[in-house]
């Protein structure tokens, strides 16, 4: 199964997922730290060199301390749901990204959306994934990625119906009550045979003696 693009940098459908999440997440993180003011812009700054290093948990503490210090935005939110994506954390990611979708800001929601898409591609949710991508695609309709990951999402979508359609019912086996009569009757039946067949060997025995 292929792996959606994570990027809306040049298409490249060919690369793997999450090498391409690191270039987009990389220029989130870059603007996210204009969005911060005071303190918390330092606070980033040094937790976006943190993140490309791939020291991710150190980054997280460093988006942390930029909430603190200054007040929490939406590329914050952001940029900590791609943090908690890299440190394998998926649920919290999409929580995250979720949350940073309701931004007014269309290139926040637009990211937040597609990585949305990835999200449940990954985890095999094709209807989700599609209706996420087909978002982002409203927000940003020229997409070439966002195209690209909708169209694989929904050919996924159809070979999973597909599947599930071809699978075999499981057998209900049903007694009426004839069969049910048929079978105490059969039961009834060896019961009696066995008892008689027990009866003549004693009497088979007693004739010995």
């Amino acid at each position: 199964m292929r792996k959606p693009i994570l990027s809306d940098s040049k298409p490249s459908p060919l690369r793997t997922g999450r090498r391409v999440l690191a270039m987009i997440s990389i220029l989130a993180l870059g603007l996210s730290a204009s969005s911060c003011g005071g303190a918390s812009y330092f606070d980033v700054i040094k937790a976006n060199s943190l993140f490309s290093q791939g020291r991710y948990q150190e980054a997280m503490v460093g988006y942390f301390h930029a909430e603190k210090r200054g007040r929490s935005t939406e590329w914050l939110v952001y940029d900590l749901g791609n943090v908690y994506y890299r440190l394998g954390e998926e649920g919290v990611a999409g929580t995250n990204w979720t949350k940073a979708a309701e931004s007014r800001n269309a290139e926040v929601q637009f990211r937040s959306w597609f990585n949305r898409g990835v999200l449940a591609y990954e985890g095999g949710d094709f209807d989700a994934a599609s209706g996420d991508f087909r978002k982002a695609l409203e927000i940003r309709g020229s997409s070439i990625e966002a195209k690209i990951n909708l169209e694989l999402s929904l050919r996924s979508k159809n070979k999973q119906k597909a599947h599930s359609s071809q699978q075999p019912s499981p057998v209900e086996r049903k007694y009426s009550p004839q069969s049910s009569e048929n079978l105490l009757e059969f039961l009834s039946r060896k019961e009696h045979d066995q008892w008689k067949s027990q009866v003549d060997r004693q009497n088979d025995t007693s004739a010995d003696y």
